[in-house]
């Protein structure tokens, strides 16, 4: 194994030990570039684009996500990649313009996208859209939206009208296949000290959502 020299890079750098590669990133006011380099053969394997800064770049080579699923063989090397960003009117999350934390995850040999996180930009983490693909195609396999809404808590199991719902959609061939509805058991208006991956419950069966609604952050 050639050990990494740690004056060899000018850039941010993280290493891989399991797949030793070593990726190098440069933030450039609203965009940062992450390179993916062979560390044995000096290749590059991979650049990819963000939005935002780079705040934290790790790597995965197990579950690690609630919200992910995982292949059943468990091969699934990724590169984990934390970013703040501010989003502008016309989105690819078709979210309300404002600053949020987004995180994402590519394959770390490919560099193909495998899922992305966007939560509200605060310290506690509190979600606002998850999306994953499928490795081999990018297609999306799944969708889930978080809403903090001011009504319908009751008709949906909870003990207030405030609530904080999830909505998870599945996809295949990127045709629509199922819909399921969550409620948060603790988190009611946002401003709760709760980690917001765990904690939900079913909706009673009879819960039947709005037509439309969107989901609004708080300024």
């Amino acid at each position: 194994m050639k050990v990494i020299d740690e004056d060899h890079f000018v850039e941010p750098r993280k290493w891989d030990k399991t797949l030793d590669l070593v990726a190098t990133w440069s933030n450039q006011s609203d965009l940062c570039r992450l390179v993916l380099r062979s560390v044995k053969s000096d290749d590059t394997l991979a650049q990819i684009d963000v939005a935002g800064s780079v705040e934290k770049v790790q790597y995965f080579h197990h579950p690690f996500s609630y919200e992910m699923d995982w292949p059943e063989d468990g091969e699934l090397h990724l590169i984990h990649v934390e970013t703040r960003c501010t989003l502008e009117a016309q989105n690819p999350f078709e979210l309300p313009p404002k600053k949020y934390r987004i995180h994402y995850a590519f394959d770390a040999q490919s560099g193909d996208k495998i899922a992305e996180w966007v939560a509200v930009d605060q310290e506690i983490w509190l979600r606002v859209l998850f999306r994953q693909y499928e490795p081999s195609n990018g297609k999306l396999i799944q969708s889930i939206s978080f809403d903090l809404l001011s009504e319908g808590g009751r008709s949906a199991g909870s003990d207030n009208e405030h609530w904080y719902r999830k909505t998870v959609t599945r996809f295949e061939n990127e045709q629509q296949t199922k819909v399921a509805h969550f409620r948060h058991e603790f988190i009611k208006t946002g401003e709760e000290p709760v980690y917001s991956s765990t904690g939900w419950l079913p909706v009673l069966e009879s819960y039947a959502p709005p037509a439309i609604e969107r989901w609004s952050p708080k300024d």
